[in-house]
């Protein structure tokens, strides 16, 4: 059987691939009910900026009762205390600065807030998915993920540095990932691969695994 998900194309702006990827899944679980954009920005606290944070909508799909985890090597509890403090160490000056200028660390404190409701709530771990994990969860057909990437990589630019979500829906074949691309331009779809130069295309990763028997 085919796996199939609705594709959302990213808004004209180009900032809402997180907000696109967000509406697949709710058309997925939820199809009966309706979800408005305004809805789903202040949900996800979309602050206007080109770079949406991952912990805010990890709180508000667990809320509406999925089951759902991130998955990050980024010490949530250190930007917890230490906000951007972190990052700057983190990716350093020339990253930091031009995802600040971007707008990526505007309404921080509603960020960090969002980051110590998934530490507490045991929504986040920390440690990466290696391919072979991720391609057996997807395997399943309720399931998906949002994976954190950066946009250039997706065409083989290994200097990009604009972050960006697509939504992953399962192994095409070798070493190759299918995945709906919000873009601009949103590719349905879209054949990406696993790797980069021999890294993971992937950063953080939300694995969404269809309905909780209770909400958390």
């Amino acid at each position: 059987m085919a796996k199939i998900i609705t594709f959302f194309e990213n808004s004209h702006d180009n900032t809402h691939c997180l907000q696109s990827c967000i509406k697949s899944l709710l058309s997925f679980y939820f199809f009966n009910d309706v979800f408005t954009d305004k809805e789903i920005d202040t949900k996800t606290i979309h602050t206007g900026g080109w770079s949406s944070w991952l912990p805010p909508a990890v709180i508000w799909l667990n809320e509406l009762g999925l089951n759902v985890k991130l998955y990050s090597e980024f010490d949530y509890e250190r930007f917890i205390n230490e906000g951007e403090k972190y990052v700057r160490e983190l990716k350093g000056e020339d990253i930091f600065n031009h995802e600040k200028r971007n707008g990526s660390y505007q309404n921080i404190s509603l960020i960090q807030e969002a980051c110590s409701k998934i530490v507490k709530k045991g929504l986040w771990e920390k440690r990466s998915m290696p391919k072979k994990e991720l391609e057996s969860e997807l395997e399943n057909e309720n399931t998906f993920a949002i994976g954190k990437t950066v946009y250039e990589w997706l065409d083989g630019d290994k200097t990009g540095m604009t972050s960006h979500y697509i939504l992953l829906i399962k192994k095409y074949g070798p070493e190759i990932w299918r995945a709906h691309d919000p873009g601009l331009p949103g590719i349905e779809n879209r054949k990406i691969p696993q790797e980069i130069d021999t890294q993971s295309i992937l950063g953080d990763l939300l694995i969404v695994r269809g309905l909780n028997n209770k909400i958390n």
